[in-house]
């Protein structure tokens, strides 16, 4: 075997040999996502806290263009620890809202235990995971090209066993990198989902990762 065959048949094995965490990496880390975007879904102590904050959002501006809005952006949480309130020079929005939460619903401030896996899916950069499903496919046709060249050049020789071990190998590969590649589009029609179901601008996925929309809530439970 010549020196550019022997390198694809053991760049081939390389990819047999990884595939499998890789695939398992971007999976676990697509369900990590989607289980974040269902649990800020699902909670019904972060409607009422948001619903909270937009009330007394509006009573602060409601002398304001501001006043009587009906609703705000997710990343507004990101300022409310500066923004002070008119109950006290050293009060911001965030300490006023704590202490209203405290003296009328307490039970809003487990909201932690309602996010308790939004941290997982903010950790997920959806960027990085198309990249490694595109590579994925790219090496997977580079295997498939191998075991194209070696059919070739065995037929008029003794069968090569690196075929059908190849073969076999690509016969579950493939499709599982393409569900990936499916998965992956589930999770950013998933994020889209949940900015529509947030309120969010028409396009707002596209100015903001889903990482960072996550991170606004993790910083915000902390």
């Amino acid at each position: 075997l010549g020196v550019p065959v022997m390198l694809g048949r053991l760049l081939s094995q390389k990819t047999k040999l990884e595939f499998g965490d890789h695939a398992a990496s971007v999976e676990e880390s697509c369900q990590a996502t989607l289980t974040a975007f269902q649990q800020v879904q699902d909670s019904g102590r972060l409607a009422k806290i948001l619903q909270i904050i937009l009330k007394i959002g509006n009573v602060m501006n409601q002398d304001t263009d501001k006043g009587d809005a009906a609703g705000f952006r997710m990343d507004s949480l990101q300022k409310i620890t500066n923004v002070k309130s008119n109950t006290g020079p050293n009060t911001s929005l965030l300490n006023y809202v704590v202490e209203v939460i405290e003296r009328q619903k307490p039970d809003l401030l487990r909201l932690k235990e309602d996010l308790d896996r939004v941290p997982d899916g903010a950790r997920v950069e959806l960027e990085d995971l198309v990249g490694v499903v595109n590579k994925l496919k790219a090496d997977l046709s580079q295997v498939q090209v191998v075991v194209d060249q070696a059919k070739t050049q065995s037929e008029n020789s003794a069968p090569d066993p690196m075929i059908e071990v190849m073969e076999e190998f690509l016969a579950t590969a493939q499709p599982r990198a393409e569900a990936c590649d499916a998965l992956i589009k589930d999770v950013q029609q998933a994020y889209q989902d949940l900015g529509r179901f947030l309120g969010e601008a028409e396009g707002f996925h596209k100015k903001q990762s889903a990482s960072e929309y996550l991170r606004i809530l993790v910083n915000f439970v902390k």
